[in-house]
């Protein structure tokens, strides 16, 4: 995965849960964030689980409404 590519990107914990608090709209702004808010190297935080994520949009497809 490109890190320069703009979107929005977040990192994940080892469980696979996303960081609000890092979310950016590139990838190595994501981690940046991420290293400055939990004071954590970012290799070790990788060896840990973390990684960084590109975060997509859901399309659910929902029945209308029944009145």
């Amino acid at each position: 995965m490109d890190l320069h590519t703009s979107g929005t990107y977040c990192v994940l914990d080892p469980a696979g849960k996303p960081l609000a608090d890092t979310v950016e709209s590139t990838g190595y702004s994501a981690r940046a964030t991420f290293i400055r808010t939990h004071n954590r190297l970012w290799s070790k935080a990788y060896t840990l689980g973390y990684r960084v994520a590109r975060l997509g949009v859901a399309e659910i497809d929902e029945e209308p409404a029944k009145p």
